[in-house]
């Protein structure tokens, strides 16, 4: 009598255990890393628009709250776009992006923020603003948590300087 109720209770447990096995083994691959890039431009106090990428085409940004230098205007805030490629169609919410902005060798900035769901281009774009730019160099640190490998960070300087 005993063995014939074991039996039917391991067959239940089987059956419960199973379909789960099966269904983690048929679940979807984290896609593979998402790599990231870094722009950065400044915004034009006197004109209301953005300059080029100044991390593509560095530029002397003396005085720049005054529209001194080559900045090709005055600016004291600066919009840095996190430039994010993966597989097409991924979206994974704990992958998220952090900036950090180092200035004068202290911590000005860090905010961590979500990725957007990556295009049929295999892109997606993280902005962050930053106020109160233009007269000290800024150097930028980003890097995608939430993933493995987390990679190494991308780095940039902005080469900001004031004097008289």
């Amino acid at each position: 009598m005993r063995m014939k109720r074991i039996l039917p209770a391991a067959a239940l447990l089987a059956a419960a255990v199973l379909p789960r096995a099966d269904a983690a083994a048929r679940a979807p691959a984290a896609p593979p890393p998402y790599r990231l890039s870094l722009r950065a431009m400044l915004f034009y106090t006197d004109k209301g628009t953005f300059s080029p990428d100044l991390i593509a085409r560095p530029v002397d940004l003396w005085n720049t709250p005054a529209g001194e230098g080559r900045a090709g205007g005055s600016s004291n805030a600066t919009l840095v776009v996190a430039v994010v490629t993966g597989e097409a169609g991924s979206y994974l919410p704990e992958r998220k992006v952090e900036l950090t902005v180092t200035e004068r060798g202290r911590t000005t900035f860090q905010r961590s923020q979500e990725t957007g769901i990556i295009t049929t281009q295999g892109r997606t774009y993280v902005a962050f603003w930053l106020y109160g730019t233009g007269c000290s160099r800024l150097r930028l640190s980003a890097r995608i948590t939430g993933q493995t490998p987390a990679g190494a960070p991308v780095t940039a300087t902005i080469p900001f300087a004031c004097g008289e």
